[in-house]
């Protein structure tokens, strides 16, 4: 369940039922699931009409018991509650995609229209849709074991799911599985041709981390650095304004020895503006740039920095080789 819009506030799981809390606390969205097509329009149909029916009903119950509550919150706020409820009731049955959540979606009017006549195929999204928010949820609070599991029943139910593989490659690579996710992210970024340019960028990104930590520490494997340095490459020139596909091109540069053009590539001044984690895979990029050119001191304040601003950067200090004095990764 998702309530309200705009920006993140904070995420929950309550029985295995994950919710996010954005900002602006102005509509919702739930997200639907099922183990079986069995009666599946059906019960589709009716769990969307519950939502404008309930405005209804509230609507319903104010006008009768508005002599009861007038005294208690006043005119004015009963007069506001019933016009709140009476436009939701309206708007939410009126055919229409509206824009939510990142995305269009439909009305409850357009999905009342549609769902009798939704095709088996149409239908399948309901099976993954459950362990497939699951998975999305378990990375996003870094649980990458509950994400692969969420993902694996997903690929379970639909062998075929794009999503969940991709979110189980994503996994494996914070399970620093690095060599498990280049074997499962290069099919899907040959398969992904037809796909978005967003979602293909993700990939190249994705393949380019996995490649970039399996082989970080390995000079003999300059040709597959080489490759996650083009895939880099790739995502940013997309999207350029995405700070981790911008941390992740600094450090395939630096990997095939331009560390200079990275930390120019790091001065992005948005990156000041970004998340601790965002930031913090800033500070990694320069650290690695720092050591390849000799400028220990710099190297140590920037690796410093990045674990104090994300600890999970401790794994890419690792995976990069990036030590201390005593030559140990810290």
């Amino acid at each position: 369940m998702d309530i309200g819009s705009g920006g993140l506030l904070f995420r929950f799981s309550f029985r295995g039922f994950q919710v996010r809390v954005n900002r602006w606390p102005i509509c919702g969205c739930v997200y639907l699931g099922s183990r079986t097509l069995r009666l599946l329009r059906l019960r589709l149909w009716i769990t969307t009409l519950a939502g404008p029916l309930t405005n209804a009903a509230l609507l319903l119950l104010t006008s009768i018991y508005w002599p009861r509550l007038e005294p208690v919150t006043g005119s004015t706020a009963l007069g506001l509650f019933s016009i709140v409820n009476f436009l939701l009731v309206v708007t939410s049955l009126i055919p229409h995609r509206p824009r939510q959540m990142g995305g269009l979606q439909r009305s409850d009017g357009l999905a009342l229209i549609e769902i009798p006549r939704s095709s088996s195929t149409a239908l399948e999204v309901y099976v993954t849709s459950v362990p497939l928010m699951r998975a999305s949820h378990c990375y996003h609070v870094d649980d990458y074991a509950g994400a692969k599991t969420h993902a694996s029943e997903a690929l379970a139910r639909k062998p075929g799911e794009s999503i969940a593989k991709t979110i189980n490659a994503a996994a494996l690579i914070g399970l620093e599985q690095y060599t498990a996710a280049r074997t499962a992210l290069t099919p899907l970024l040959a398969a992904a041709v037809s796909e978005s340019p967003s979602t293909r960028a993700m990939l190249s990104n994705a393949l380019a981390v996995a490649l970039l930590f399996e082989n970080a520490l390995k000079p003999e494997m300059q040709s597959e650095l080489s490759r996650a340095n083009h895939l880099s490459r790739e995502a940013n020139e997309l999207y350029p304004c995405i700070l981790e596909y911008r941390s992740t091109r600094a450090l395939t540069l630096v990997a095939t020895g331009d560390p200079e053009t990275a930390l120019t590539l790091l001065e992005y001044c948005h990156f000041d503006n970004g998340t601790p984690p965002q930031r913090g895979h800033r500070e990694v990029a320069r650290a690695f740039a720092f050591q390849r050119l000799g400028m220990s001191a710099a190297a140590n304040r920037s690796r410093e920095l990045a674990i104090t601003l994300d600890h999970r950067s401790v794994k890419m200090v690792e995976a990069l080789g990036l030590t201390h004095g005593s030559g140990r990764p810290t």
